[in-house]
This record gives structure tokens, C-alpha cells and sequence, in this order.
């Protein structure tokens, strides 16, 4: 699975630290499998979540995640 990079841009950060803290957290984020996408919804973030994690997962985790979202999230998210 290739993974292309894209340039992600934030500003606005009131000092140097601030940013250089925002930036290691962004990294953090991506190295635990979080990808920075501008366009994904939240409603999609789990999905591809799942998906992204069902190699490292046990058979039975990722069923009872899959019940999650099904039974669970998505009635949540239409009741919203």
C-alpha cells in the first residue's frame, strides 16, 4: 500500500513553541495511523479507520469494532 505524502499547512500559532508542539503532535498523529485528511468527514473518519487497522486487529476485535460503527455510530450520527 503506497502512502503518497501531502503538504498540510496550519498558521496562526501565537509563538515558535506553539508551533513546533502542533507539528509534533501532527507527527504523533500520523505515525499512530491518523491521517490529516481536509476533506474526510467525521462521519467517515471511523471507517477508514477500520479499515486501515484490519490487518493488525484479531478477527474478533474487528468484528465487534465493525458492530460498533454499524449498530452504534452510524444510529448516533443519524439522530444528530
Amino acid at each position: 500500500m503506497a502512502h503518497h505524502r501531502t503538504t498540510i499547512r496550519r498558521g496562526g500559532y501565537p509563538s515558535q513553541d506553539s508551533a513546533e508542539t502542533a507539528l509534533l503532535r501532527f507527527l504523533e498523529g500520523e505515525a499512530g495511523g491518523f491521517d490529516a485528511d481536509p476533506n474526510q468527514t467525521v462521519a467517515d473518519y471511523p471507517r477508514v479507520w477500520l479499515t486501515v487497522k484490519a490487518l493488525a486487529l484479531k478477527p474478533t476485535t474487528m468484528a465487534r469494532y465493525g458492530n460498533y460503527l454499524r449498530n452504534d455510530l452510524s444510529r448516533e450520527a443519524d439522530e444528530a
